[in-house]
């Protein structure tokens, strides 16, 4: 049931030491001294949606996923 539950619920941020936990089992997102990788890690995100053309003030939704020549979902 734990492991489950593990795969359910996944939290807002996640951030691993895919070194020292490669099974990535201990998130390090709320963890003291982390913040500065979270920032940077967030700015690598935002400046990669710009670059997608992405409209970063627009709440996405499902049927954004279905515009344009190769639709996911039917």
């Amino acid at each position: 049931a734990a492991v489950i539950q593990r795969y359910r619920w996944r939290p807002a941020e996640e951030l691993y030491d895919v070194v020292a936990d490669p099974f990535q089992l201990k998130n390090l997102a709320g963890e003291p001294g982390t913040q500065g990788v979270l920032k940077e890690m967030r700015e690598k995100v935002r400046k990669w949606r710009l670059q997608q053309g992405e409209d970063l003030n627009k709440v996405l939704m499902p049927e954004d996923g279905r515009i344009g020549p190769l639709k996911y979902a039917g």
